[in-house]
């Protein structure tokens, strides 16, 4: 597999970073991956209160968040970057429901694919489209 091994990185640790926000204490977190002759999945299992099918096609979307915690900090951008980062790749990022309750992320490459990496959101650019927008 041809990939960014940094940017696989991040986009796993945002899924996990993710998962320890809007997961109860001493709920489990699981993390894995699997190599499939057509590819290769990393993802992130928890058991919080999941993600609403309504909202699940928004929330790869920058700067918009599902509902939930609001005082959960963040600016809603973590989701599109681990998406800009699969779709690089040559791949995607989905979610599912977790068994007994919780959300699944799971981001799924082609193996023989070559990244062409994403523009980095610059913390600027951020502020300048909140501004602007508010």
């Amino acid at each position: 597999m041809h990939a960014d091994r940094d940017r696989f990185l991040q986009a796993w640790l945002q899924l996990a970073d993710n998962a320890a926000k809007y997961t109860p204490a001493g709920s489990a977190i699981e993390i894995g991956s699997a190599v499939h002759p057509s590819g290769a999945q990393l993802w992130v299992r928890d058991h919080g209160a999941g993600i609403a099918p309504a909202v699940r096609h928004r929330i790869f979307r920058r700067f918009d968040r599902g509902t939930g915690k609001r005082s959960v900090g963040g600016s809603g951008l973590g989701l599109a970057i681990v998406d800009a980062i699969a779709k690089a790749h040559g791949g995607h990022c989905t979610v599912a429901d977790t068994p007994g309750g919780g959300a699944t992320f799971t981001i799924e490459i082609p193996i023989g694919t070559q990244a062409t990496l994403p523009t980095p959101v610059r913390a600027g650019d951020v502020v300048q489209q909140r501004e602007a927008s508010g």
